[in-house]
C-alpha cells in the first residue's frame, strides 16, 4: 500500500503515496473554483497500516513514506475508509476519524449515490453521463 524497496535498490511508491501525489498535483481551470477530491479506502483496518496513517489524518496532515519523502495532504483532499470492522483500530485512529455507521442490511450504495445525483441535476450535461455510466456499470 505504501510502497517498497525492489531488487534494484530503488524505493517504488505503493498505491496510496502514487494516488496522493497524483490527486495532489491537480490543476485547477481558471483557478478560482476550489475542487474537493475524494480518496476512497476500501480495505479492512489492519493495526500495521492504519496506524502509519495517524499523522496523515491529524492536523499535521502528513503522509511520511519509508523512503524519507513526505506528502503534505492539501485541504482540498478528502479520505474515506470503507471498513467492514473497525476491531483492529485503536483509539488514536479513532479519535483522528469521524465514523458514520451504516448497517449493511438496510442502507445499499443506491439510496446514497440518487441523492448524489439529485443535487447534481442542475448540470443536465454532467447529471446525464454520470447517471447513465452509473447505471450501465453497476445496474445492467
Amino acid at each position: 500500500m505504501y510502497g517498497k524497496t525492489g531488487n534494484d535498490g530503488q524505493y517504488h511508491d505503493g498505491l496510496l503515496p502514487y494516488h496522493l501525489k497524483d490527486i495532489s498535483n491537480t490543476r485547477y481551470d481558471d483557478g478560482t473554483q476550489r475542487i474537493i477530491k475524494w480518496l476512497v479506502l476500501d480495505a479492512p483496518v489492519d493495526t500495521l497500516w492504519i496506524e502509519s496513517l495517524n499523522t496523515l489524518l491529524d492536523d499535521t496532515r502528513i503522509l511520511s513514506l519509508p523512503s524519507g519523502f513526505r506528502i503534505n495532504l492539501k485541504k482540498d483532499i478528502k479520505i474515506v475508509f470503507e471498513a467492514e470492522s473497525l476491531t483492529q483500530a485503536t483509539p488514536a485512529t479513532i479519535s483522528r476519524v469521524g465514523l458514520v455507521y451504516f448497517e449493511s442490511e438496510r442502507l445499499t450504495w443506491f439510496p446514497v449515490t440518487r441523492k448524489w445525483l439529485d443535487e447534481h441535476k442542475s448540470n443536465k450535461d454532467w447529471y446525464d453521463n454520470i447517471e447513465n455510466g452509473l447505471i450501465n456499470m453497476f445496474i445492467l
